[in-house]
């Protein structure tokens, strides 16, 4: 509690002679000779408090500047080691609401090449998630344009270009690996590292294949 109050070490080599600040022994505790708590301080914050005691000699300033040094590290492998676990979490949390989604989902890694696809997306492409994983988006991502001689803008290819959300108009169509066409619409959005630098792409796409030919039908009818 003093380590606390005053933010500082206590240092007491002759732990029998009397102090006001003594509550006497837990039952079955250990006799004490000698002692020693010092502040675990992360950001000018008390994050915690180590005791010691019954070293053979006296405890010095020395012992508080090293074992405070030795707590601040452990304290910190701690924390990362915390930090580490609740983002594998995160992460893996994040990742089955990606694979359990109606649409299909693209991951593009900061090298353009993909780290996953979700059921959705292996029907749509042809491909299986396995198979996809490593390789450019581009030969996985096949788009073109509904009416033959125009083409269509990648919208993966713009986000890494810009950083900035994009959209894909209702005139692309996706061939898959065997060669079946399907009319899509999607957005690709940036991934950002801790430093707000681009990463990657995740792409969110949805076959309108069905919509496209009613809507042809209500135009031809018109």
């Amino acid at each position: 509690g003093e380590v606390v109050r005053q933010r500082k070490a206590i240092v007491v080599n002759d732990f029998a002679s009397y102090n006001p600040l003594k509550k006497g022994y837990p039952k079955g505790h250990v006799e004490l000779s000698r002692f020693m708590s010092i502040p675990v301080m992360i950001d000018d914050r008390i994050v915690a408090v180590a005791g010691l005691a019954n070293k053979q000699t006296d405890y010095d300033d020395t012992d508080a500047h090293e074992i405070t040094m030795l707590m601040s590290g452990v304290w910190n492998a701690v924390q990362r080691r915390e930090a580490m676990e609740t983002l594998a979490y995160e992460r893996n949390k994040y990742l089955q609401i990606l694979l359990s989604l109606g649409d299909g989902v693209m991951v593009i890694d900061r090298n353009q090449k993909i780290e996953m696809l979700n059921t959705v997306a292996a029907k749509l492409t042809g491909w299986t998630p396995e198979a996809a994983i490593g390789v450019h988006y581009k030969e996985v991502l096949i788009l073109s344009h509904e009416q033959g001689g125009l083409t269509i803008e990648n919208p993966i290819e713009k986000v890494f270009r810009t950083g900035k959300t994009q959209g894909l108009g209702d005139h692309a169509i996706l061939m898959s690996k065997e060669g079946v066409e399907y009319y899509v619409e999607d957005s690709a959005a940036p991934i950002q590292d801790e430093k707000g630098s681009l990463s990657g792409v995740v792409l969110v796409f949805r076959d309108v294949s069905q919509q496209k030919e009613q809507r042809k039908k209500i135009e031809y009818m018109s």
